[in-house]
């Protein structure tokens, strides 16, 4: 059995919409673009659903100190990989930065969800077989999908994200003109910090 084989075909994609120019304060270059990355990150999304589409759950390890991503003892994988990448493929049509920094209303994102649910639903039923999916896990598979692709499209409800974004970097813009002024406040956590205190994100 060929796990390792590329897709031959790429799935039928939905490309989203240019999304809306950031516009931040006057902060420099590099907070910028932390403050963006931190917000719009995508990786950990699409890490979660390759994961659970191979039956994996995420673990400690405590010899190495750290999360890692394990089998689910007597538990097969959804689909083989050449499965996995295809819906990866079609995943991240949707779920990246450019989606979550736009701006939807209830009716484009109900518009778009339906569209993906067609289009995934019609990439599983022709390429089953290929993807060695059993029948009674397509269910399985379409919710882990299609429910990433909602939170991320409501991610983007009334430009939410973008909002976000906008308002920690007016924060920033005033704690540093608010340090100048004081140089002992430096020595307080900084917004990353606060907004990322465990380490999640890097």
């Amino acid at each position: 059995m060929d796990y390792e084989q590329e897709p031959q075909q790429q799935p039928e994609v939905y490309m989203p919409e240019t999304p809306q120019n950031i516009s931040l304060p006057n902060i420099n270059k590099d907070e910028r673009r932390d403050i963006v990355t931190i917000i719009t990150k995508v990786d950990q999304i699409i890490e979660k659903i390759e994961n659970d589409l191979r039956c994996k759950e995420r673990t400690w390890n405590e010899d190495q100190q750290v999360y890692e991503w394990t089998s689910i003892l007597h538990v097969k994988p959804l689909m083989n990989e050449l499965g996995i990448k295809s819906i990866i493929i079609f995943v991240k049509a949707v779920v990246n930065e450019n989606t979550i920094c736009s701006s939807f209303d209830d009716e484009e994102i109900r518009k778009k969800v339906l569209w993906m649910h067609d289009k995934l639903c019609d990439l599983l039923f022709k390429k089953y077989q290929e993807f060695e999916v059993d029948k009674a896990n397509l269910s399985t598979i379409i919710i882990i999908v299609e429910d990433t692709i909602k939170t991320t499209l409501n991610r983007a409800k009334e430009g939410m994200t973008l909002q976000a974004i906008q308002s920690i970097a007016q924060i920033r813009e005033i704690q540093t003109q608010t340090i100048s002024q004081n140089p002992m406040m430096e020595q307080r956590p900084s917004w990353k910090q606060r907004l990322n205190p465990f380490g999640l994100f890097r």
